[in-house]
């Protein structure tokens, strides 16, 4: 029987970092988490978009700093309605 005592400087156990610990990740739980804190972002961004869409409807010629950029054209007032609901649908629900 081989024992071998590296005297707690196992070069396999190094410290991780950030990176490694949480994004690469296989570790169910740390998926859970990672799904979870998906999901509570998602949220209050949608909240947001919809925050800014009820601006939107209540003072309809405000301007809107990121939706500016647009113009008036159709696309400005479709934009921010596709991407909540997209948002809504696939990273919340």
């Amino acid at each position: 029987m081989v024992t071998h005592d590296t005297g707690g400087n196992d070069p396999e156990m190094l410290p991780e970092s950030f990176v490694a610990r949480y994004l690469f990740s296989t570790d169910h739980k740390t998926i859970g988490l990672q799904y979870l804190w998906l999901a509570l972002l998602s949220v209050f961004v949608g909240m947001a978009m919809s925050l800014v869409m009820r601006i939107h409807l209540a003072w309809p010629e405000m301007r809107i700093p990121f939706l500016s950029a647009l113009g008036s054209s159709p696309e400005r007032f479709a934009t921010l309605p596709v991407l909540h609901g997209s948002l809504m649908v696939f990273l919340v629900l």
